[in-house]
C-alpha cells in the first residue's frame, strides 16, 4: 500500500464522523487540519485561511481558502455538515467570482471530497455533475481519494499537475455523457415505426446502387425482413427454452490488464461497469473476500445478479479499479 493510500485511509476515517458535527464551525477546523497537519497534506498554516473575506456586495467568507506562493487566493474550499440542506456547489461558484484574483479551482467538502476545476472562473459550476473527481468517505479505499492525497500534498502541489489532470478528466466525463445522449436519440429514431421505415429505405438505397435490386423489387426486402423477423424469435425462444444464453459474444475489458486486475481485487474496491446496447452503463462496485483469481473472474461475474437479468443487453463490462468507466 503507498503513502497516498495510507494517508486517505487515515483522512476519510477521520472525516467520516467529523462531518456529522453538531457545528459546521467543528467540520471546518478538521477540514483545516487536514490540509495544515504534516501526516496529512502538510501545507504551511501561512498558506491556508479559514473564514476568508470575499465582496459580494457585502462581505461574505469562504470557509477556508487555499494561498499561492505570493500569498493570493488560489482556491476556495466550502464545507457542509452531513445533514445541511445545500451541497455548497452554487456558493463555491460564486465565492471562485468573486474572489480576487477569480479562481479556477474550488472544493466542496461534504460527505466526500469533491474537486472543481472552471476556467470560467465558478460561473459554468452548478451541479456535482461539473466535478472534476469525487471521493466518498465511506470509501477508505477510493482510488479517487489516494488521486486528491497525491494531488494536494504539499510537497508535490503543483498548478500545471492540477489544471492537466482536471482538464483530462471533465473531457472524458463530457465525451461518455455525450455519447450516452447520441445513444440515447438514436435508439428513439429507431424504435419506433419512422425508423423501421428509415432502416428500409437504406438498404433498399444499397441493394439498388449495388444492382441487386431494381425500382419495383422493394417488396424482396419487405418478404426478407419478415423472414429475418421470424428466425430471430424462433432463436430468442429457442434460448428462452434451453436455458442461459452463453456470454462469449460480451466483449470483457480488464484495467490495466486482467492480471492486475485480480491482484489488486483481493485488497481494494474495484468496478464493474456493465455497458448495455442503449449506450447507457450500470456501474457496481466490487468488494472480493478473497479466493478471486484469474480463471474465476468471469464466471463470478455471469454469477450476479444484475447479469443474469440483463445479459441479452450487455455489450460490454468493464472491469477497473476507477469508478469512472473512461479513466484507463
Amino acid at each position: 500500500m503507498n503513502t497516498y493510500n495510507k494517508i486517505w485511509k487515515n483522512i476519510s476515517r477521520q472525516l467520516k464522523y467529523a462531518k456529522n458535527s453538531p457545528q459546521e464551525c467543528d467540520y471546518q477546523l478538521a477540514i483545516y487540519e487536514i490540509f495544515t497537519d504534516s501526516d496529512y497534506l502538510g501545507w504551511p498554516i501561512d498558506r491556508v485561511k479559514r473564514e476568508f473575506p470575499v465582496q459580494m456586495g457585502s462581505i461574505k467568507k469562504s470557509d477556508i481558502v487555499l494561498l499561492d506562493s505570493d500569498f493570493k487566493p488560489l482556491l476556495a474550499i466550502e464545507v457542509k455538515l452531513s445533514n445541511s440542506a445545500s451541497d455548497g456547489i452554487e456558493q463555491l461558484g460564486s465565492y471562485m467570482d468573486r474572489c480576487d484574483p477569480r479562481l479556477i479551482f474550488g472544493i466542496t467538502v461534504k460527505d466526500s471530497f469533491n474537486l472543481f476545476y472552471d476556467e470560467n472562473t465558478g460561473r459554468s459550476i452548478h451541479s456535482i455533475k461539473d466535478v472534476a473527481i469525487t471521493a466518498s468517505f465511506d470509501d477508505p479505499s477510493d482510488i479517487d481519494g489516494t488521486k486528491i492525497v497525491e494531488l494536494f500534498s504539499f510537497q508535490n502541489f503543483n498548478v500545471d499537475i492540477l489544471k492537466s489532470f482536471c482538464t483530462e478528466r471533465l473531457t472524458a466525463s463530457r465525451k461518455k455523457s455525450e455519447r450516452e445522449m447520441k445513444f440515447r436519440e438514436v435508439s428513439k429514431i429507431l424504435s419506433g415505426d419512422s425508423g423501421k421505415e428509415l432502416i428500409r429505405k437504406a438498404i433498399c438505397q444499397y441493394l439498388k446502387a449495388n444492382n441487386i435490386i431494381k425500382e419495383g423489387e422493394e417488396d424482396i426486402v419487405d418478404e426478407m425482413a419478415e423472414k429475418l423477423c421470424l428466425s430471430s424469435v424462433k432463436k430468442q425462444l429457442n434460448q428462452e427454452n434451453s436455458g442461459p444464453s452463453r456470454s462469449s459474444k460480451i466483449n470483457y475489458k480488464f484495467i490495466p490488464s486482467i492480471e492486475d486486475f485480480a491482484e489488486y481485487l483481493k485488497s481494494n474496491i474495484c468496478y464493474r461497469h456493465f455497458i448495455l446496447s442503449d449506450g447507457s452503463i450500470e456501474t457496481q462496485p466490487w468488494k472480493s473476500s478473497g479466493g478471486i483469481t484469474v480463471q474465476t473472474l468471469k464466471p463470478n461475474i455471469n454469477s450476479t445478479q444484475f447479469y443474469r437479468n440483463n445479459k441479452t443487453n450487455i455489450v460490454e463490462i468493464i472491469l477497473s479499479p476507477y469508478e469512472d468507466p473512461m479513466r484507463q
